[in-house]
């Protein structure tokens, strides 16, 4: 660091304890004080400096191609020596050697150009190719590679390279018969190549920067040699248009100059008066009086001339050789920046600045000198107290610890014309103005910075080019900072602010200051008073603390008390751990683990203590705290906490904050369970049951066509799930036994939803058809009257039903809560909170009897009914009821059967027996249904405690039995089982739904696929026409056989049903859903098909007759038609309706061979069956036989492995002569293979 850099403020003032220093006598030298207008002027030609050396603009420009000059006076050859002289002048490169490994790099790189693989273009033309092979050639020899890794420069290769091209030239004239300008020009254009090559080469392996030198002589040579050639990458085409880049010219405009307009803004002058000053001065404030000014000052430093800093600046030679060394690099670097901006100026003869050195307008052994004999005289131990030599009193006269120059001003006036006469106070006193410029315009809402960016890049260049070292811009730093704080311009924080920029821009220096002895005795005891003092003001600023937020009532005490004093506790150690992040430790004091140490303990005992007694005041009072409160407190407590073990992470914090405040948690469950029901309720009642994306104007996707009920009941579903994510609780039981409550929550919210959905749902979907109701106004005779004439005129087919997209938006509600249940199962991460539950509750040693039991009862089918219809049939369906006649489920109607199934589940959940009521009813079109029998069973606990289920057939009270299949599971609290049993009830309104419209569309199916269009396209009539023939003649005649236009053409009515209600399904359904809905209704369609084949399967005999070879194939040939028309393949084959896959089920398959054994007799059948049944038994043996064996040969391979590891470990191996070696094949036998395998 030199003497220059330790002027400051702070140090105005003389020890008044050292009676043995004579006071210093004034400075000789008057202060010198900048005016605010030479500010201006030297910081404005700097700005324009940068202006000016930034990298010119360029664009692309067409311009037509150079045509060849030939003349006489055509620069030859011979020229090239010239040039390569001048690159290895003794000034120049001769003493800068290539980068270790350049010679391999370079000759891979040749390798490429000679392979016609290098990117860079102009290296792919023939001729240039020649050249760098015969190069390459020239540099592979043995000799020559020993020679240019010995000198290491550049000087070789371009003198190889140019007798090879020369060469290569030469050997392509003589072949081509060339011009003789032409053969000249062409060693010339690929030695430039040559050159380009080798300066990409060196910018990308980075060693521009290490030898600026080079790289701007390898540009000159290049740019010379390309004196009559413009474009290397295109010699041929000269007579055409080519695309350059040009250079934009500069503007002079304030309004490109960046640092300029910073100028004016600082000096508060306006733009018009900036351009006016630069255009005045733009003859004298140019590149080449920047380089002048960098030359001169670079002699001073060389020739160590007064001017520059020199050894009696510095403390050590050393650090004034360090300094040195360092100094010339960055004037080369400032030199070669101005060249590069203005390359002419490398042509400018260098006796133009072999002028009179101006004389620094300053000596700096006035102020520099005097602090090193300062320095010398503190560090030299063999010399006497300070102030006992006579001598040292000619220093301290001459110290001056202002801005001022330290001595007498020289002669010579300055002759600089970018570097003031004194850089350091002009440097400080621009340092003030952006400083107060900053201050004033900076933004309040944001952390305070002493510099703006765009100040901080102007004080930068203010430095490089004024050469003011770094050390004396930070104690610029700290005077101009001191003195704002002493004027009362900053606060003390701000100050703060500053000096870490100061200290962490100082830190990084490569040598230790000199270090302060101090007796080891003194520095345990200040540390010891420090750290005690310090603990003192940490326990006086708690107390403050307490006595501002606490009040001194108890019973007055809030958790907001605890929540402003935490965040004080948190702001103080922040503070403090940012003043100090970069000195943790002062002489052995540790000022931020004192403070936490100190505060944070207390504080959390009086935490806990506020906290109890205000939850006690509250109890006492009858009243509960506010949840919002108690969530506060929490959040504010954890970063108390975190800031706790992030300070003292081996101190265990004081009191469980999870254990004191989770009842807040439980509570707001509570309240949120309370408030389920009635929002179900709420938002059933407030939706219309329309999409959320029909807007009238385009159908909506698959993610809109839910209403708005489901989306409000999961977003109440959420709010809580979120709210407790949001705490981020730190307790893992707690965790999960909340999120097991709020599945309990949501699991009967589902329950609600799915059951007030599906009664509005099975309501719309029993609503009367406009015919329908017609019917229903009229008597009995009319309505017996009108059924009597329809039957008649063979009008049987029941009326058609039209679907409203009401009843699938709701269909849509349940699937859309599927998803979003998945979605909420995995936000919650069920396994893992019942896996954390599971852990803590452990194995219970008696299992508590559970308060509810979920029973599910299956009503099955029912056999022998009583026959309620004069068609000997009835159309059953079943009601269960319970004991206070709430009616609990309702079967489909199953129409013309005395022996129906019905395969339909309900889910029961009670708390005690209940006796449940099973009433069979038969369906009429007319009048009140008929009675058909009654039967009653009892869902125990008790009796269905082994979880088993069971079937039971239940007798009727009249005639016939019931079938139920009854199953239990107990209700329990673990969040696994509350997501089934939400899941469960969600699939089981969804299959009611599908299934109610399914049995809409099945009166349709069973109409078109039934004996009657069997018989009707056979030639059969209807009820009329055979009450008619009963009079007429009985006559043998063969049936007549459709054809295939006239079966396909009786299921139109079929089709057309299907398509007008599959229309507003494909609008309102989505995909999933309507694939659901179709792969039920093709259900429907191959139980009817099935019908039609064969009667149901019964210990009972049947009165359906079997059907002709022609009904048969009618049959099959209606079902290949409705395959084609649920598969709904387009003209290029895409399936657009169910895939085929889906559509050849089970069901299909037994269809499918049923074909096969249809006419076959029962005898035939029973030996079929008896050879299906030994060739799977056969299966099953072979089957179970392999797989013994290979247990067998496991067991074999295990037991081979023990006795080879017991030799091995008893040293059996060892034992013996060692076997002879053998070549060859080893055949191994019988048993020895066995015991290998």
């Amino acid at each position: 660091m030199s003497s220059a850099s330790r002027n400051s403020y702070l140090h105005r003032r003389n020890d008044s304890n050292r009676g043995n220093t004579l006071k210093r006598a004034p400075s000789r030298s008057q202060t010198h004080v900048i005016s605010h207008d030479d500010a201006y002027s030297f910081a404005l030609r700097i700005a324009y400096l940068n202006y000016l050396l930034q990298p010119k603009t360029k664009r692309k420009q067409w311009v037509a191609a150079p045509k060849p000059i030939h003349k006489a006076g055509q620069r030859s050859h011979t020229a090239v020596g010239e040039l390569i002289g001048q690159l290895s002048s003794p000034s120049g490169s001769s003493k800068i050697t290539m980068p270790h490994g350049f010679r391999s790099s370079l000759e891979k790189r040749l390798s490429q150009v000679v392979q016609g693989s290098y990117p860079v273009p102009g290296y792919n033309d023939a001729a240039v190719k020649r050249s760098f092979a015969r190069a390459y050639t020239a540099f592979t020899e043995k000799a020559f590679q020993k020679r240019a890794d010995d000198e290491r420069k550049i000087d070789p290769y371009i003198l190889m390279f140019y007798s090879s091209a020369t060469k290569a030239a030469n050997a392509t004239a003589v072949q081509a018969n060339s011009s003789e300008d032409h053969v000249k020009m062409l060693p010339d254009r690929h030695l430039a190549l040559f050159v380009r090559l080798v300066s990409h080469m060196l910018r990308d392996q980075g060693v521009d920067r290490d030898r600026p030198e080079l790289m701007k002589r390898l540009d000159s040579l290049e740019k010379k040699l390309l004196t009559h050639d413009q474009n290397l990458a295109d010699v041929n085409n000269q007579n055409e248009t080519k695309m350059i880049e040009v250079i934009v010219p500069l503007s002079y405009d304030v309004k490109d100059m960046p640092l300029v307009l910073l100028i004016q803004r600082v000096f508060g002058r306006t733009k018009t008066d900036v351009q006016s000053d630069i255009d005045a001065h733009r003859h004298a404030w140019t590149e080449e009086a920047a380089l002048k000014d960098i030359k001169a000052y670079q002699h001073r430093l060389a020739s160590n001339a007064p001017g520059s800093l020199r050894k009696h600046d510095f403390d050590t030679d050393e650090a004034y050789e360090e300094w040195k060394k360092a100094e010339a690099t960055h004037l080369s670097e400032i030199l070669f920046k101005i060249t590069t901006a203005k390359p002419e100026l490398l042509k400018t003869s260098s006796s133009s600045l072999d002028k009179p050195l101006p004389g620094r307008p300053m000596s700096l052994y006035g102020e520099d000198q005097a602090y090193s004999d300062l320095s010398r005289a503190l560090s030299n131990p063999d010399s006497a107290t300070y102030g006992s030599d006579p001598s040292s009193m000619i220093s301290l006269s001459s110290l001056s610890l202002e801005d001022a120059p330290g001595g007498t001003q020289t002669v010579e006036e300055p002759a600089y014309t970018f570097i003031p006469p004194s850089p350091r106070s002009f440097y400080k006193a621009f340092l003030q103005y952006c400083m107060t410029y900053d201050h004033l315009h900076s933004d309040p809402a944001l952390p305070y910075a002493p510099l703006s960016p765009q100040s901080i890049d102007l004080l930068i260049e203010l430095s490089v080019f004024w050469r003011l070292p770094q050390f004396t811009r930070l104690i610029v730093v700290i005077e101009v900072a001191s003195k704002r704080f002493l004027d009362g311009e900053i606060d003390i924080d701000q100050l703060a602010e500053t000096l870490e920029i100061v200290k962490e821009t100082a830190s990084d220096h490569r040598k230790a200051p000199a270090l302060q002895h101090y007796p080891a005795d003194q520095l345990s005891d200040f540390s010891k008073q420090v750290t005690e003092a310090l603990r003192q003001s940490a326990r006086d600023l708690y107390h403050e603390i307490v006595q501002t937020k606490l009040p001194e009532d108890a019973e007055s005490w809030q958790f907001s008390h605890v929540i402003e004093m935490g965040k004080l506790v948190v702001q103080r150690v922040a503070k403090m751990q940012k003043r100090y992040r970069s000195m943790s430790e002062i002489k052995g004091v540790t000022p931020l683990p004192i403070l936490v140490q100190t505060m944070l303990p207390i504080f959390e005992q009086d935490a806990e203590h506020i906290i109890g007694k205000a939850i006690q005041t509250a109890q006492a009072a009858g009243c509960e705290l506010d949840i919002d409160d108690g969530f506060d407190l929490y959040r504010e407590l954890i970063k108390l906490r975190e800031s706790h073990y992030k300070y003292l992470p081996g101190v265990e914090f004081h009191f469980d904050i999870e254990g004191l405040l989770q009842e807040f948690v439980w509570r707001w469950i509570r309240e949120a369970e309370s408030r389920m029901e009635a929002g179900v309720i709420n938002a059933i009642k407030l939706d219309d049951f329309r999409a959320l994306g029909d807007d009238g104007e385009r159908l909506p996707s698959d993610a809109e066509r839910h209403s708005a009920s489901i989306a409000d009941l999961f977003q109440f579903f959420s709010a809580p799930v979120t709210q407790i994510d949001q705490l981020e609780w730190r307790n893992e039981e707690h965790h999960a036994r909340f999120m097991t409550a709020l599945a309990h929550i949501f699991a009967t919210g589902i329950e609600k939803y799915c059951e007030e959905v599906g009664r509005i749902f099975a309501a719309d979907m029993e609503r009367l058809t406009p015919q329908e109701e017609a019917m229903a106004s009229r008597t009995t005779q009319e309505r017996f009257m009108q059924y009597a004439k329809e039957a008649w005129n063979n009008k049987e087919k029941p009326e058609p039903y039209n679907f409203s997209s009401k009843a699938f938006v709701m269909l849509n509600n349940i699937e859309f809560a599927k998803q979003k249940l998945d979605k909420l199962e995995h936000t919650m991460n069920v396994d893992r909170c019942a896996e954390i539950v599971r852990v803590i509750d452990g194995p219970k040693q008696q299992t508590r009897r559970p308060n509810k039991y979920n029973f599910t009862v299956k009503i099955v089918e029912a056999e022998d009914l009583k026959a309620c219809d004069p068609n000997g049939f009835s159309d059953p369906y079943v009601v269960l009821v319970d004991e206070r006649q709430k009616r609990l489920h309702k079967t489909r109607v199953v129409r013309k059967s005395l022996n129906p199934r019905w395969d339909e589940s309900r889910d029961i959940t009670v708390t005690a027996p209940i006796t449940i009521i099973a009433t069979v009813w038969d369906d009429d079109m007319f009048g009140d249904h008929d009675f058909v029998g009654r039967t009653s069973f009892k869902l125990d606990p008790v009796h269905f405690s082994d979880y088993i289920p069971r079937e039971i057939w239940l007798d009727l009270d009249t005639q016939g039995r019931i079938l139920v299949k009854i199953s239990m599971e107990g209700e329990r609290d673990d969040i696994e089982f509350q997501f089934g049993k939400a899941f469960r009830d969600l699939k089981r309104t969804e299959q009611i739904m599908v299934r109610k419209i399914t049995e809409k569309l099945r009166d349709q199916i069973n109409t078109s696929l039934s004996h009657e269009t069997l018989r009707r396209l056979l030639g059969g009539a209807g009820i009329g026409a055979q009450v008619t023939s009963l009079w007429k003649k009985r006559t043998s005649v063969m049936p007549t056989v459709p054809s295939k236009a006239v079966i396909d053409e009786s299921l139109d009515p079929l089709m057309d049903y299907f398509h007008a209600n599959f229309t507003i399904m494909n609008q309102t359904l989505t995909n999933d859903t309507m694939r659901s809905v179709m792969l039920r209704l093709w259900k429907e369609v191959l139980l009817a098909v099935e019908a039609l084949l064969v009667p149901p399967l019964s210990d009972k005999p049947s009165e359906q007759r079997p059907l002709s070879r022609f009904e048969v194939d009618i049959v099959y040939g209606w079902l290949r038609q409705l395959l084609s028309f649920f598969n709904a393949k387009d003209e290029e084959g895409n399936e657009l309706g169910v895939p085929e896959n889906d559509l050849r089920s089970p069901k299909w398959h037994e269809l499918a061979s049923l074909n096969f054994f249809y006419f076959e007799d029962t005898a035939t059948l029973v030996r079929e069956s008896e050879r299906m049944a030994a060739s799977n038994a056969q299966k099953a043996a072979n089957y179970l036989k392999e797989r013994s064996r290979q247990k067998e040969r496991q067991s074999a391979r295990t037991a081979a492995m023990m006795i080879v590891n017991n030799s091995v470990s008893q040293g059996w191996a060892l034992a013996g002569p060692a076997a002879p070696r053998t070549r060859g094949t080893i055949c191994l036998g019988g048993e020895h293979r066995r015991a290998s395998e």
